[in-house]
């Protein structure tokens, strides 16, 4: 058994924090798994209720949201502040299972071996319950004439802010080198560097990134874009 950090990173999205850190707190976390929460810079800054959490939860409060910095942020948080044997890199629409968990502090061979995951569209509700009821998907972006089959997305191999990996092996593909595109210069070291490896399914909200009228997530390119 490995121990096991899950990296957040958010800028503002209240609504949607609160719903994650519910949801989160209905798993069962084994012992040497935490999460470490980012607070991008958001004003008024990100306030967690871990009441009824079964994990240690670590919340980082930047001060400010600087365009295409968060890499280097993460940089920071991998070298000098996790201490845990593996990461899983989740955004805050992103919702993980009990399965994720499970697999998290039991990492497969070989060392370098990189997780990814097929992912299908869900939403939390205002009691931080997970569901894919299709009424309620459409509500937060689904189109109304996709289907079941539709809500699974296409699996990305080489993601680096969706997986999960050992530290080791992250810090040998030497990180992000900061600024606009550097996840894809990423990419191409781990697919270089790591082993693939399919893991259980990872659900996330419906069109959460590139909904501008969408209000429950600050609209991440936006801000940076400096358009609110």
């Amino acid at each position: 058994m490995n121990t096991c950090t899950m990296l957040v990173c958010v800028l503002e999205s209240y609504e949607v924090v609160k719903r994650q850190v519910q949801y989160w707190k209905s798993l069962n976390f084994p012992e040497g798994f935490e999460i470490m929460m980012m607070d991008d810079g958001s004003k008024p800054p990100i306030k967690v209720d871990t009441n009824g959490l079964k994990c240690k939860f670590t919340l980082i409060r930047e001060k400010e949201n600087i365009p295409w910095e968060h890499t280097y942020k993460k940089n920071h948080l991998v070298k000098d502040v996790i201490k845990t044997d593996a990461i899983l890199f989740v955004p805050i629409d992103h919702m993980i299972s009990q399965s994720i968990v499970d697999l998290a502090v039991n990492l497969p061979e070989p060392e370098n071996v990189r997780v990814y995951f097929p992912r299908q569209k869900a939403i939390l509700d205002e009691q931080g319950n997970l569901t894919q009821d299709f009424r309620q998907l459409r509500l937060h972006g689904m189109r109304e004439y996709c289907d079941m089959e539709q809500r699974t997305l296409k699996s990305v191999p080489a993601a680096c802010d969706i997986c999960l990996m050992r530290r080791r092996t992250w810090l040998l593909c030497g990180g992000y080198k900061g600024g606009r595109g550097s996840d894809v210069l990423l990419y191409r070291r781990m697919m270089a560097e790591t082993v693939t490896y399919e893991g259980p399914t990872l659900y996330c909200w419906p069109f959460a990134r590139i909904s501008a009228n969408n209000d429950l997530f600050h609209h991440l390119y936006h801000k940076a874009m400096g358009y609110h």
